[in-house]
């Protein structure tokens, strides 16, 4: 049995444009938002990025992308896609459309560098008081 994964194509659009800072993306999931924590390989750039749970309803607590660019472009084969995720082999996705169907196979979040917990800014070298 496999289940049908909800998304919204402009998360999907914007989760793809923030793999220029890290391709590798780990999704992490709570009971109502998905959320994204990666930096860039020196860590000098990180970002924190969340949305609702149903505009991407993967089953499970997370899913890992070794190259989200990859899946974006498989997904954008389609012009309107459906992703099951197999009951099976939660790392299993389908994307389809009618009788054409792609497999893709997500990456063990455990490869995956999991994002940080808080960020510290030292002192302000300028400050502005508007």
């Amino acid at each position: 049995m496999a289940h049908i994964i909800n998304f919204k194509k402009t998360t999907i659009d914007l989760i793809r444009r923030l793999t220029a800072i890290n391709p590798a993306i780990l999704i992490e999931k709570d009971s109502d938002k998905i959320s994204i924590k990666s930096s860039d390989a020196s860590g000098s750039v990180a970002y924190m990025f969340e949305a609702p749970s149903d505009h991407f309803g993967f089953d499970g607590d997370e899913v890992g992308f070794l190259d989200f660019n990859e899946f974006h472009q498989l997904l954008n084969v389609y012009k309107e896609p459906t992703i099951t995720q197999d009951d099976d082999d939660a790392l299993d996705l389908v994307i389809s459309e009618k009788r054409s169907k792609i497999n893709y196979r997500l990456t063990n979040s455990e490869v995956i560098k999991r994002g940080f917990n808080e960020i510290e800014f030292g002192d302000a070298d300028v400050e502005f008081i508007i």
